[in-house]
């Protein structure tokens, strides 16, 4: 397929015509799925995502004076890490595929700081320097569940950066920030590009929409509700929209969310806040949109 359009510089129409007439829908998830196994899927922009990441993380650590733990949930084989060791003491990776898995350990394990500490089959943890980072080949909700039963571990810092969706990870995730920051990466928008409506209506209680700009925002709006809903281990949580990043645009790229995370007071103030927030989050006067340019940008 790939051979298809790039050597013989086929477009993805002509080449849904060669294969039994596919979609080009069907070619272009297809491509997107061989590009990802590969590590080139949205490759021109990676190295503006991990800039990004540095500037969020060092915004973090100079709001939090400094870091105590970081979680990233979907390492891949650990480029993105690299950006969070400077400013964290603890830094625990979580990456589901073995061959990726054992790659993100040897990264970090065969550089010259490393000393090796225990291997556990699914946990390997290391020390780096003065640091202690932890590698968990699980799945992330698995980990994410397990950290909150055990009641030990809080983060400053969560990252979310799903090829997919990170539905089942963000409210399990907010439970464990006391006060720190989570960015998040919303790839199931995607499916919003491929006509799919119901999987993101079912998800994020949003009505069919065909706006990419108003998917996004039930979902922003969905991860602020997440963060209010509180059970008897777990107060509710304050979310502030803190930044807001599009690779390559909307219509076809990454969206990469930052928010901040405390509980200041009382469930009613984070109510209020919470109405402030999103009350006219598409009127181009409101404070979020006029903060981010969302209406230039979104489209």
């Amino acid at each position: 397929l790939l051979r298809m359009w790039n050597e013989e510089e086929m477009s993805k129409t002509k080449i849904a015509q060669e294969m039994d007439g596919r979609s080009v829908a069907s070619v272009e998830n297809k491509l997107r799925k061989v590009k990802k196994d590969r590590g080139t899927y949205n490759h021109t922009h990676a190295s503006e995502k991990y800039e990004k990441n540095a500037e969020w993380i060092k915004r973090a650590n100079d709001e939090l004076n400094g870091l105590k733990r970081v979680f990233d949930g979907y390492a891949g084989i650990g480029k993105a890490t690299d950006f969070y060791i400077p400013y964290s003491n603890e830094i625990h990776c979580c990456e589901i595929k073995e061959d990726k898995f054992q790659s993100l350990v040897d990264n970090f394990r065969n550089k010259e700081e490393s000393k090796f500490v225990e291997d556990k089959g699914q946990s390997v943890t290391l020390e780096y320097g003065t640091k202690r980072m932890k590698f968990y080949n699980e799945n992330v909700n698995r980990v994410l569940h397990r950290k909150y039963g055990q009641r030990v571990d809080s983060y400053d810092f969560i990252d979310l950066d799903p090829c997919g969706s990170p539905f089942t990870s963000v409210p399990q995730a907010l439970r464990l920030i006391e006060d720190g920051y989570l960015a998040v990466t919303y790839g199931d928008l995607s499916l919003r590009r491929w006509g799919r409506h119901s999987p993101l209506m079912k998800a994020y209680r949003m009505p069919e929409t065909d706006s990419m700009r108003d998917a996004l925002e039930y979902m922003i709006g969905w991860t602020m509700f997440e963060g209010v809903r509180q059970d008897k281990a777990s107060k509710a949580r304050k979310l502030e929209l803190k930044g807001l990043e599009t690779f390559e645009g909307i219509s076809k790229g990454t969206i990469r969310v930052l928010y901040r995370v405390s509980n200041p007071g009382t469930l009613n103030d984070i109510m209020n806040h919470l109405s402030d927030e999103l009350t006219g989050f598409d009127d181009e006067n409101n404070p979020l949109a006029a903060k981010y340019d969302l209406t230039d940008r979104l489209g």
